[in-house]
């Protein structure tokens, strides 16, 4: 085994840095919207906190990882801090694993020095600020800005931070595992792949979804392409799944069946646009001021598809969370919610992932010319600092709705 140089303990050193300054001021804010704080810092906390406590809240939510951690918390803190804590310590995992990808990604791409191991730690930390476009940066209610658009970082959302730093893992793994699996299987990843999509989804299915469906679409594609040689290899990659598979239909059999606290009817429907079309802004729109980099990213790079693999599956899992949310709802008060727009806000944040990656890529290659690039850098500098004023806001208590 390698042992770390110079650079490396360099590079860590200087991510462990901001890590801490993130980590902190997270926790203020976890902490700030489980006891709503100033009587604002609205969030989805205190239900979870209630449901830790063995309250009823009228709904079940069987993802039971941030919530096993709360009660662990729960031996030393209140109620609220052991929530607040158990949501932090889970989303902190985020920027460390993330740095890992994009650390590699960059190694990838040129020799590893000092110099990148700073941009590395800066392209991480920007991804996690990076949110919608909005044009007044001075408006007081956040409504406008979130409702209906989405954003790739939802810190308002407790459950969609704490499955965040699996799902990572289970991205990139399997762009790994799709270019190997139909060669010699490595059964060590191929456990790793397993427990980590089984974590995800007992943190919150909502990634899940999605993500299954892209990866059975493109192999079933591969396997049908090519005749049905590579059967063996597919059902092995495949198998990863079942365990995961299995949670589902656990968290499933009860949530989307009988009646809500309503007497309304349970399950999920489809019907085009019917739960997003209840949001405020026209889908056109939303869609723009949501996901104007990758668009603009994708416009100048759809030649380059073929070969970058991360990048091409971050946009198949984007199209396949927007066919979602478009198509499904689930019935009864909870269509207002549009709960089928949590995967596709996990995809949002691949697809910014890997299309920063790739303009990265592109600058420091010189695969474009410099205009076009220049192009591409202001629409994500225009989302970090969107992001960043409404993670400000968020931070002084105004409302995400």
């Amino acid at each position: 085994m390698k042992k770390p140089d110079k650079t490396d303990w360099y590079n860590w050193i200087v991510f462990c840095i901001p890590w801490a300054a993130y980590t902190a001021v997270t926790l203020l804010l976890f902490h700030r919207q489980s006891v709503y704080y100033g009587g604002n810092y609205n969030s989805d906390i205190t239900p979870y906190i209630y449901y830790m406590e063995g309250i009823s809240v009228g709904y079940k939510y069987p993802y039971p990882i941030m919530f096993l951690l709360g009660k662990c918390f729960r031996v030393f803190f209140n109620p609220e801090m052991s929530m607040a804590l158990s949501v932090t310590c889970l989303n902190a995992l985020t920027p460390p694993i993330l740095k890992y990808y994009t650390d590699r990604f960059i190694r990838r791409e040129t020799s590893w020095n000092r110099r990148m191991a700073v941009l590395s730690t800066v392209l991480t930390f920007s991804m996690l600020f990076v949110s919608m476009l909005f044009l007044d940066l001075t408006k007081n209610s956040l409504g406008w800005r979130y409702r209906g658009v989405f954003t790739p970082n939802p810190f308002h959302n407790a459950t969609y931070l704490a499955t965040r730093p699996f799902s990572i893992v289970c991205f990139f793994m399997l762009a790994d595992l799709l270019q190997t699996y139909e060669g010699k299987a490595d059964r060590k990843k191929y456990l790793i792949f397993t427990v980590f999509l089984l974590l995800t989804t007992l943190a919150k299915p909502s990634f899940t979804f999605g993500f299954v469906l892209t990866a059975a679409v493109i192999l079933l594609y591969r396997t049908c392409r090519k005749g049905f040689r590579n059967f063996k290899e597919t059902m092995l990659l495949a198998a990863c799944s079942f365990p995961t598979l299995a949670v589902l239909l656990w968290q499933f059999s009860d949530v989307f069946t009988g009646k809500n606290t309503l007497g309304e009817e349970t399950g999920v429907a489809i019907g085009w646009l019917k739960a997003w079309s209840m949001q405020e802004k026209p889908i056109g729109e939303a869609l723009l001021l949501g996901l104007a980099f990758p668009l603009v990213v994708l416009l100048f790079n759809v030649k380059n598809l073929k070969e970058e693999k991360e990048y091409r599956l971050s946009l198949q899992m984007l199209a396949a969370n927007l066919l979602m949310v478009m198509l499904l709802y689930e019935k009864g008060y909870r269509m207002g919610h549009v709960n089928f727009a949590w995967g596709y806000m996990h995809a949002m944040f691949f697809s910014y992932v890997m299309s920063l990656l790739l303009l990265w890529k592109n600058t420091w290659k010189k695969r474009q010319p410099y205009p076009v690039l220049a192009v591409q850098w202001g629409f994500y500098a225009w989302h970090l600092v969107c992001g960043i004023v409404y993670f400000s806001g968020i931070m002084a208590g105004e409302n995400f709705l």
